[in-house]
């Protein structure tokens, strides 16, 4: 059943839901096998369907099954499962017959079973013993050393030397010595210290390797064609250029494929079966070994793989087999997890090729994974300059310009041909490859406008097809990957310089790149996991410190304008997720990412916003997580451009970036209310209705995440950046909002006020507090912000009414009148405030700073009966809990609002216990 549900059920789920399923369907078959017999641990059938299930588990959620795969074996194999499995496994590897009598039903079983099925059942037990290693000490932390490599040794000293072990046993051995070098801890330890293994196991693949090539007879080739998975990750894993082996060495396997291919490329193709899987093997040992060389030959190699391409087979039907020996088995695999999973390959391999379709979707992973390994090595762009210049590929594009500038926009053109799940290492070939040869001086720029439209429109529109009713299956990381070239460093630049304002509004064009990813963000707020793939290459593009290292210029920079644009769209975005009662799924940041260096990856992104992960196990299942990153990253911006230097710890100036962002956010702001308070004359409004949405509505939630980041970021206001946004605060705070909406405004206008009381006080809080018909909110937020005041000053009162007496004078007159307020709340606010600041200073004393513009007596006596009233008091005593331990400036910061939120997913009985649980332990 288990088995079943990872073959064919899982698949068919949404890939951010399939881990907790994963997770739930394991757990539910350990429970019901908990309770079972173990009385046939070690039988015929019991080792045997354990691995075949543990074989059936996806790669990619290997790492997150391991300790409910180990409850699951110890389940049903018993305490000594580790023992059961290396049995089965000694048993596949042995060469012997399993016709021969004494033996045990497990030793049977492993020398009876077909070469494919043998496979199988190795994937499985290589998996069960580091799943059941994983909590164990001692020797069980040795695996590869001292359980796998002597089960397999013999037949590993021997598989060259004695060609007549059983294809089942080779097969056996040598992919569980692959695999588990590198799946378990000690595998790459131990594969540094088995040269002897190594040079035999080398010869063999070398033979076999010929008899793909065509080296022996036609049948040799049909046979190994089922192998050359086996053999290219043999050959990726132990092959060195130095490696001695039979005939002509370990070069010979290098040279005979490179022969192989040039021949391809000069002869004319006719797409004979024998022909196809010829070239497939050829490729796929290039491939393997390529990145091993030095930087010379890679070049030669990356062109060269680059040119070949693979034709169909002629004169066969896609979905027959490639070898129909039954003698091989059959091992039935989802095709989605064997050839589109971008990580199952290394460290299982390549894909299979059993049936005739399979030979294209093999040829193009290998073909594409061996260019992006060689893109990634350092160097190759300049040894690319001295190869000469490739010929032009038939029915491929003309280009004019220089090599090797030319093959830059060749593998740009790419693009229109490829599919996932190869599409991805395209992807990180043109951006390590083809961005810096063709976005350069030496290509004349209307060529580069011309790339870099069709580029920006490819990348969105191939993104686009993953995504809706009819879409195309796209692995995440081919998402991501294409994500993040969409949003490449380079070509961030590239549109900065050949899409300048002025040169959009002549030529009425618009920014490719920046229409291309607001398109994908208003798809992402209906389509799950395209947000998640924008948001971390464009963080980490836009934001990284070598940007922004220089803020000094201008704050009237419009190259800023589009990225302030994205930045606003990103803090104001709610993406799709999936719902499920009270929790929500979606995939995480950087899901399935290939190039974990590039832009997309996780370090790009904690480069940018060092709580990235933090913050994505704590708001990963909610809608919210792009924006509070966003707000992040651009709290971090700000905290980098701060000026250590100034002893009062006052910034000198704000980045250009969060500067354009703010003034984005409050037009929209603007935007919105102005809306509300002045509606469409189609629409029937109350005048006694308030100018406030509907809670919880879009118009609400907007406002919500706007003011939301418009307070972290303008905590870090500077002077200039402090003189707008004072004013436009005090606009906004003399309409009434829905109250949640409220509370981030008058933390805002309490720290702008304390820090910039010049700014504040006089021009825009006095005269806001004079206009005594405002509605109840409205004078209770400026009453909060004197209080706030107030209470600061306070806290040394002398030197408060000596360096700015006019100033609380002014203040103090102007609540006064607010002491005989009609609703209790502005009332209350207004006693407290008022006598916080006249106890802190005294009647007399305030009198004779404020110079006798205020009546002493009159002073005297309301100060008095707020001291002694009982019911003043107790007044004063309940809004003590409000007002004396009111600190704003904490709660501004970004790290105090994402750490006092909690995330409300699951508020069950059951789900309480686990938190009771987990906090006793």
């Amino acid at each position: 059943v288990l088995g079943f549900f990872f073959s064919s059920i899982l698949t068919k789920t949404p890939i951010s839901v399939r881990r907790n399923l994963a997770s739930l369907a394991v757990c539910t078959v350990t429970r019901l096998c908990e309770g079972a017999p173990a009385g046939d641990c070690g039988g015929d059938t019991l080792v045997q369907r354990v691995a075949e299930t543990v074989a059936s588990v996806p790669d990619n959620l290997l790492d997150e099954l391991q300790d409910p795969l180990a409850a699951l074996a110890k389940a049903t194999l018993g305490p000594d499962a580790m023992g059961h499995s290396t049995a089965l496994l000694r048993a596949l590897a042995d060469p012997g017959d399993g016709a021969c009598s004494g033996l045990s039903a497990v030793e049977t079983l492993g020398r009876s079973v077909t070469p494919m099925v043998a496979v199988q059942l190795v994937l499985g037990i290589v998996r069960l013993l580091w799943s059941l290693g994983a909590k164990s000490n001692g020797d069980n932390q040795r695996l590869c050393s001292s359980v796998v490599l002597p089960a397999i040794a013999p037949t590993l000293h021997n598989i060259h030397r004695r060609p007549y072990i059983p294809r089942r046993a080779k097969a056996a051995a040598v992919f569980s010595y692959v695999y588990a070098c590198a799946l378990l801890p000690d595998g790459s330890a131990t594969l540094e210290q088995q040269v002897e293994i190594h040079t035999e196991m080398l010869a063999y693949v070398e033979v076999h390797h010929a008899e793909a090539l065509g080296h022996g007879s036609a049948s040799g080739v049909i046979e190994e064609s089922s192998w050359m998975w086996l053999h290219a990750l043999l050959l990726r894993a132990l092959w060195q250029a130095s490696s001695s082996c039979v005939g002509g060495g370990a070069d010979g396997i290098l040279e005979s494929s490179a022969a192989v291919i040039n021949n391809h490329l000069k002869a004319v193709t006719t797409g004979e079966p024998q022909e196809v899987l010829v070239t497939l093997a050829a490729a796929s040992a290039l491939a393997a070994v390529a990145p091993k060389l030095d930087i010379d030959r890679r070049a030669r190699l990356f062109v060269l793989l680059w040119r070949c391409h693979l034709p169909r087979a002629r004169g066969v039907e896609v979905r027959f087999d490639v070898n129909d020996d039954e003698g091989l088995g059959h091992w039935q695999r989802n095709r989605l997890e064997e050839h589109y999973d971008l990580h199952r390959v290394d460290r299982e391999g390549l894909g299979r090729t059993l049936e005739w379709r399979d030979t294209m979707a093999v040829f193009l992973v290998a073909k594409w994974r061996a260019l992006a390994s060689l893109a990634c090595l350092p160097g190759l762009i300049t040894a690319l300059g001295k190869q000469p210049p490739a010929e032009q590929q038939a029915g491929a594009p003309v280009f004019e310009e220089p090599w090797p500038h030319r093959f830059g926009l060749a593998l740009l053109a790419e693009l229109e041909t490829l599919q996932p799940p190869h599409i991805a290492f395209w992807a990180m070939v043109v951006r390590r490859v083809a961005f810096p040869l063709v976005f350069t001086a030496s290509v004349a720029e209307d060529r580069q406008r011309e790339m870099l439209h069709a580029l920006c429109s490819g990348l969105r529109g191939t993104i686009l097809e993953a995504t809706g009713d009819s879409s195309t299956y796209m692995p995440q990381g081919c998402m991501a990957e294409l994500a993040a070239t969409l949003c490449d460093p380079l070509l961030l630049e590239a549109e900065r310089r050949l899409f300048p304002p002025t040169f959009c509004e002549q030529s009425s064009a618009e920014s490719p790149l920046t229409e291309a990813v607001r398109r994908l963000l208003a798809v992402g707020e209906v389509s799950v996991g395209v947000s998640r793939c924008v948001v971390a290459p464009l963080l980490a593009s836009l934001l990284r410190p070598s940007l922004h290292s220089n803020q000094g210029d201008s704050h009237e920079n419009p190259s800023e304008a589009a990225a302030a644009e994205l930045m606003v769209a990103l803090l104001l975005h709610q993406e799709a997720t999936i719902p499920d009662g009270a929790a929500q799924y979606a995939p995480n940041i950087a899901a399935g990412v290939v190039d974990s260096d590039g832009p997309g990856g996780n370090g790009s992104l904690a480069a940018v916003c060092p709580r990235a992960c933090e913050l994505g196990r704590k708001f990963g299942g909610t809608p919210g997580l792009t924006r509070i990153l966003t707000l992040a990253a651009l709290d971090c911006l700000a905290e980098r451009s701060s000026c250590d230097g100034n002893p009062r710890n006052e910034r000198t100036t704000l980045p250009t970036l969060v500067l354009a962002t703010l003034h984005g956010l409050l037009a929209a702001l603007r935007r919105a209310l102005e809306h509300l308070l002045r509606p469409p004359s189609s629409r029937r409004h109350s005048p006694a209705r308030p100018p406030t949405p509907m809670p919880m509505s879009s118009t609400h939630r907007m406002q919500l995440r706007a003011w939301q980041a418009v307070l972290v970021l303008g905590a870090h206001a500077d002077r200039a950046t402090a003189k707008f946004l004072v004013a436009e605060l005090f606009f906004h705070l003399s309409v009434t909002h829905v109250p949640d909406v409220r509370e981030y405004q008058e933390l805002l206008g309490c720290v702008l006020c304390g820090r910039f009381p010049d700014l504040a006080v006089e021009p825009l809080l006095v005269p806001a507090l004079k206009q005594f018909d405002a509605a109840v909110q409205v004078s209770a937020s400026l009453l909060i912000i004197v209080g706030y005041l107030f209470r600061t000053w306070a806290a040394s009162p002398k030197e408060a009414l000596r360096s700015q007496p006019e100033r609380i004078t002014a203040l103090v007159l102007a609540t006064v009148p607010y002491l005989s307020h009609n609703a209790a709340y502005v009332r209350g606010c207004a006693a407290w405030a008022y006598q916080e600041m006249v106890s802190a200073v005294g009647p007399e004393s305030f009198c004779a700073h404020a110079g006798g513009s205020i009546d002493a007596t009159l002073i005297q006596e309301l100060q008095r009966f707020q001291t002694e009233n009982r019911e003043c008091q107790k007044m004063r005593g309940r809004l003590k809990l409000v007002f004396t331990d009111f600190e704003p400036g904490p709660r501004s910061i970004l790290e105090c609002l994402v750490d006092r939120s909690l995330v409300l997913q699951d508020v069950s009985e059951s789900s309480q216990q686990q938190q009771q649980q987990q906090q006793q332990q």
